[in-house]
């Protein structure tokens, strides 16, 4: 009886991880782009496009953010997991680059304006 209980508790909780990596994966309406080496983001009022970047792991990858609306992400590219945030202006690329990235996940974000992306590194 308890086995039972574990069982169902342990599928329940597989179901309520992988919706909410779905969620969060697919919330942002933004496009999609598998990158070899280097990608351009495009910050606009829809957000970050592509939001959604596949890289391959063990890869140096090559971010160039290009903010293209006054109102889009007021000041800064953001990358919680490395502490870090990189300041844009208006039409004026900036250039990010990354050391090869084991597997996993890097979120990104705009300062406080709720648009966000995500790189995968498979």
């Amino acid at each position: 009886m308890k086995s039972d209980v574990l069982v169902v508790n342990i599928l329940a909780s597989i179901v309520i991880l992988l919706g909410m990596t779905a969620y969060f994966m697919f919330k942002n309406t933004g496009e999609s782009r598998r990158a070899d080496d280097s990608v351009t983001i495009m910050v606009n009022e829809r957000g970050y496009q592509p939001s959604l970047i596949q890289v391959a792991a063990g890869k140096p990858l090559k971010l160039r953010v290009i903010r293209e609306n006054a109102e889009a992400c007021k000041t800064s590219i953001e990358f919680p997991q490395f502490n870090a945030a990189y300041p844009f202006m208006l039409d004026i690329p900036i250039n990010i680059s990354f050391p090869p990235l084991a597997r996993g996940t890097v979120d990104f974000d705009c300062q406080g304006s709720g648009k966000h992306g995500r790189i995968i590194i498979i």
